[in-house]
């Protein structure tokens, strides 16, 4: 049991010595994560993270939704900002980092629906679901940048 016990610090500490992520952000794969604390509209969100040498989050697999499920259930905040918007088109939902639209989603049922015809933003929920909100809203958000320790080379 010790030999286990000692082969698990020595994982732990070999993984936090080559992750190249800053304090504060979770290693996933060969990104980085960052949960806020403080909650801003879906804009501010944006160039938070920007300052933060990042991005809201681009969720790509139903794996990465999981991951970050798994992260915001313990949390205080329900729901948190993602980098998807239809602002330019509606219903024409694109991830503003790459100007690409979603290969995989996750939204609740009957979503995104444009409440209001005032629904552009999408935030995810604790349960990982996603839904579409109104971008004024004050909500935490979720940076993401890629690990460099984590990049193959060659």
């Amino acid at each position: 049991m010790k030999s286990v016990y000692s082969l698990f610090i020595l994982t732990f500490l070999i993984k936090a010595v080559l992750s190249s992520c800053p304090d504060g952000w979770l290693t996933h794969g060969q990104e980085c994560y960052h949960f806020s604390h403080d909650a801003e509209p879906y804009l501010l969100a944006r160039s938070a993270c920007q300052l933060l040498k990042g991005s809201l989050v681009v969720i790509e697999t139903a794996e990465e939704n999981a991951f970050i499920t798994s992260q915001i259930q313990n949390l205080q905040s329900g729901s948190y900002w993602m980098d998807l918007n239809d602002l330019q088109e509606e219903g024409s939902w694109l991830w503003q980092a790459t100007g690409t639209a979603p290969e995989y989603t996750n939204w609740m049922p009957g979503e995104p629906n444009n409440t209001g015809n005032d629904e552009n933003c999408a935030l995810i929920y604790k349960g990982g679901k996603w839904n579409d909100g109104h971008c004024t809203t004050v909500s935490r958000y979720i940076c993401e940048h890629t690990d460099e320790s984590a990049q193959i080379v060659g």
